[in-house]
């Protein structure tokens, strides 16, 4: 059975290839902080935004290529901090607890985490997950 949502007039969106691409889009985003030193790795703020640590100077490596690959994966981690940051304190909480803190919490948990009942949280965590993907341009239709 095919899930579909529908939300400010998209029609057809295929839900559960959206979670995965944004799964994807997240697991990528996790291998390039690695590749980056600490000063350059988002942090979460008692908001739930993503930013980045402030008054720490940046140091960036002598090899062109490196630096280069450095400043791809700075840009494309700022698109997702952009993305995540234009959600709402629920939806960030979700995703950040979901899909980017180390643990990887299952539902359930972040359901009791965020202290929301469980049909706002699953109203909630759909709709992060379509809004999310479409901010990023990763979601995916029928």
């Amino acid at each position: 059975m095919k899930r579909k949502a529908v939300m400010y007039g998209v029609e057809n969106i295929n839900y559960v290839k959206t979670k995965e691409a944004l799964s994807k889009k997240l697991e990528q985003y996790e291998i390039m902080t690695y590749s980056l030193s600490d000063d350059a790795i988002p942090i979460l703020t008692t908001q739930y935004q993503l930013a980045f640590p402030s008054g720490v100077k940046r140091k960036s490596s002598p090899v062109e290529q490196l630096i280069e690959k450095r400043e791809y994966y700075e840009k494309e981690i700022k698109k997702i901090m952009d993305a995540f940051n234009r959600l709402d304190t629920d939806e960030r909480g979700y995703l950040y607890y979901r899909f980017i803190d180390s643990k990887k919490m299952c539902d359930d948990d972040v359901q009791v985490k965020l202290g929301l009942s469980y049909r706002y949280f699953s109203s909630k965590k759909r709709l992060a997950i379509i809004k999310f993907a479409i901010s990023l341009g990763i979601v995916v239709y029928d």
